[in-house]
């Protein structure tokens, strides 16, 4: 093992430790005993919703370290993640149509019983599944989270979404974010608190809480990973065995951190594209805020001046720079109002992927609200910006 994958081993056991205290610590708060009995333990759904993605990522990450410290915290969360796990199950073939006629008649998801093909779509999820999805506890909660799902989904699919109508599902699902958020710092750094702000904003609970392995099935099953475009491929670095090893504890969040890149260098692209068309060679001055040109500037200047080949000045942007360059009022009217339809939306777009971008790219827990957020956002955004057609003739006023 070289000097530079332990201080990488080292930087990582660090910022594992600074995540699970959080983590442990509430379910410790929970549990008096030392240690947790799974056949009792049921944990409350705020915990639960933290735990699903994150202790996945936690049974990966148990030969990292070999501290009593942090493997004492690891196996207490690892009791709760199967005390978690044994409230889910998977349903016999003979309980499909039960189940199907269940959500059916459930007030709140009338959609299904409303659109054929919607009833379609989830069944062939709900019978197609292979790992347990199905809450013991809350039947119509699990089939409810699959149906919404599978809209979700489908509407990701159109070329649309930024349109009223989608936009409003979309936001009923996943909140609204449309007002200016002053981002509490404790949810770049406590998945608890970052689960508890998705709430508050309006994140539908019910979209992820599932297991981690049904959750991810669930994604591509309703088209929501893997759908067009295709931004994100397997990693294709070559890592020796230790290495290898090591990169599988923080497998989503490098899938994460992968596709986000892949997202802003598209962006970026996109960007500079457009307004190069709207104002010809001097997009810079013209299209550019002189705040976030300047502050372009003096980081190219100063990659320089540390030996690093200088790239095109977008390339210096920062994740919030899109947001004020896309709605400034000249730049909307002008050049980006085609694409994205109305303000509000490509706004409450991007702020849901602010957060996610900030815990990524300092090697946090991704929660499996991080991930829905991730995956259909970066669709969403992205299906906008590579629009061929003409201009549709509906107007583009904000809702």
């Amino acid at each position: 093992m070289t000097k530079n994958t332990i201080q990488e081993v080292l930087r990582r056991q660090q910022a594992l430790q600074q995540q699970l205290e959080p983590l442990s610590l509430r379910i410790e708060g929970l549990t008096p005993p030392r240690v947790i009995d799974p056949s009792v333990f049921e944990p409350s759904r705020d915990v639960a919703r933290a735990l699903h993605g994150a202790f996945a990522d936690l049974q990966r990450t148990v030969a990292l370290d070999s501290t009593q410290a942090l493997m004492s915290r690891l196996e207490t969360l690892r009791l709760a993640g199967a005390a978690l796990h044994k409230q889910f199950r998977l349903p016999e073939p003979i309980e499909f149509p039960r189940l199907i006629e269940s959500i059916k008649m459930d007030a709140a998801t009338e959609l299904v019983a409303r659109q054929r093909n919607m009833e379609a779509s989830f069944a062939e999820t709900v019978k197609a599944m292979s790992s347990p999805w199905l809450n013991m506890q809350d039947e119509i909660g699990s089939l409810t989270g699959i149906a919404r799902l599978c809209e979700l989904g489908q509407i990701l699919q159109t070329k649309a979404t930024f349109e009223i109508a989608p936009a409003r599902r979309i936001r009923s699902l996943l909140g609204d974010w449309r007002k200016r958020i002053d981002w509490p710092a404790e949810i770049f750094t406590d998945p608890f608190a970052r689960s508890d702000f998705y709430l508050e904003r309006g994140l539908e609970p019910a979209l992820t809480d599932y297991p981690a392995e049904a959750f991810h099935e669930l994604l591509t099953a309703t088209d929501i990973k893997g759908g067009p475009p295709q931004l994100i491929g397997p990693y294709s670095r070559t890592r020796g065995r230790d290495e290898n090893e090591e990169e599988e504890g923080f497998e989503r969040n490098n899938a994460a951190h992968d596709l986000l890149q892949r997202f802003e260098v598209q962006a970026r692209r996109f960007i500079a594209a457009q307004l190069k068309a709207a104002y010809g060679e001097n997009w810079l001055e013209v299209g550019v805020p002189d705040d976030i040109r300047k502050q372009w500037e003096d980081k190219r200047n100063k990659a320089r001046k540390n030996g690093e080949r200088p790239e095109p000045l977008i390339a210096y942007a920062d994740f919030s720079d899109y947001e004020r360059i896309i709605v400034n009022k000249t730049n909307w009217k002008g050049v980006f109002a085609w694409f994205f339809r109305r303000k509000t939306s490509v706004e409450e777009s991007l702020r849901r992927l602010y957060v996610v971008r900030n815990s990524t790219m300092h090697a946090r827990f991704i929660t499996q609200g991080d991930e829905l957020y991730l995956l259909a956002e970066t669709q969403r955004l992205s299906v906008a910006m590579d629009q061929s057609e003409g201009p549709r003739s509906e107007g583009m006023q904000d809702d």
